[in-house]
């Protein structure tokens, strides 16, 4: 579904940049792990590598909802978010939600803004 949807594909408007639908596909491969745990790793890796396109980091990300298929999922996403997010601290939001593929268990988008830029 990444050519169709064009998840994970970074929209740069200025000093923003919006990546959303970023999944645990591994990209390259089109591998999804089964666990929630390794998909939230995968997760991070997709967002920072969309990041990177646009020309931005990790650390500008000022917005990150979550979104997953249920609170057992969101649970495991926050703690993975608190080590990665904690200095940065974006506006979040959890969601609770049902996917197009059902081996999708967590999505996190991630809007940035590139800091210096006018």
């Amino acid at each position: 579904m990444e050519t169709p949807f064009d998840y994970s594909c970074p929209v740069v408007d200025g000093e923003w940049v919006f990546v959303v639908g970023t999944t645990g596909f591994d990209y390259a491969t089109g591998v999804i792990f089964d666990k929630p745990t390794e998909q939230r790793f995968q997760t991070f890796c997709n967002i920072e590598a969309a990041q990177v396109e646009a020309d931005a980091t990790l650390s500008n990300v000022v917005r990150a909802p979550y979104i997953a298929t249920n609170s057992e999922q969101l649970e495991t996403i926050a703690e993975f978010v608190g080590e990665n997010f904690h200095k940065i601290r974006p506006s979040a939001r959890a969601i609770i939600s049902n996917y197009v593929d059902l081996r999708m268990k967590i999505e996190i988008e991630g809007t940035a803004r590139k800091l210096g830029e006018t």
